[in-house]
């Protein structure tokens, strides 16, 4: 039998029939009347006409297996039990093209920026490779910056060709690429030190074959950890892996 599961915020709807010992019912109504206010999940609106998103004295329902389905949680009707079954999706890592190689690139994937549950895409998209249980981001000055700015709130928005984004994050107009928030000090040939805001928070990177900090080497490339530099300079993001949708998202925390 087909089950339509709703859910209001995070409580799944009570019984609507109630069975007694005799087989009785008891019927009990609820008014619903449908929801004139959108809903975005990961910053993408939530639709669905077979079943309309319902308000019942201030809560919101909505399909809980269509909203599962997106949030990467699996809900089950047990036939058996006669209940409903929820539990998150274990995680997958990152498949490697070959024991060989430690490292994953993500050369087909785009990168987005999901920030106060809005999804924008990059103007320069970074390369990104993983490893170690690590994300590492190609020493590229341009594209560092610009998560670096995402990061920091300190950029503007552009139009997108992509209908599942907002926009896209650009430099502010009339900055450079080390813009007001972002310092680069190169204290040697191969030394650089990337300091934010008032210099109070850096991160150190010596490029030096045999006496590399801070990197990492792949392909003859510098490298840097993610959660490294972001943590360093005072950005909480949390990195993961969309492979369905071929993208790497940085949400902002």
């Amino acid at each position: 039998m087909k089950k339509a599961l709703f859910i209001s915020g995070l409580v799944i709807t009570g019984t609507v029939c109630l069975l007694n010992s005799a087989s009785i019912a008891k019927s009990i109504e609820y008014l619903l009347t449908p929801a004139g206010y959108p809903i975005y999940i990961e910053g993408k609106e939530f639709k669905n006409t077979d079943l309309p998103i319902l308000n019942y004295e201030g809560n919101t329902y909505v399909p809980l297996k269509a909203v599962g389905d997106l949030t990467g949680v699996d809900v089950k009707w047990n036939e058996k039990a006669k209940k409903v079954e929820i539990q998150k999706k274990s995680a997958e890592p990152p498949k490697k093209a070959d024991d060989t190689n430690p490292y994953t690139e993500y050369k087909s994937y785009k990168t987005v920026v999901q920030i106060d549950h809005k999804l924008y895409d990059l103007a320069f998209r970074p390369n990104i490779i993983y490893g170690n249980n690590k994300f590492y981001i190609k020493l590229d000055e341009q594209k560092i910056n610009l998560l670096i700015a995402a990061g920091t709130r300190y950029y503007q928005v552009d139009t997108s060709d992509d209908p599942n984004v907002m926009g896209t994050i650009k430099f502010v107009k009339g900055s450079n690429v080390l813009n007001n928030f972002i310092n680069k000090q190169v204290t040697s040939d191969y030394e650089t030190q990337y300091t934010i805001n008032n210099g109070s928070k850096k991160y150190n990177i010596v490029l030096h074959e045999g006496e590399d900090k801070g990197i990492i080497r792949y392909n003859k490339m510098a490298y840097i950890p993610a959660d490294d530099l972001f943590s360093a300079l005072g950005i909480h993001y949390i990195i993961s892996v969309d492979n369905e949708n071929k993208r790497i998202m940085f949400t902002l925390q």
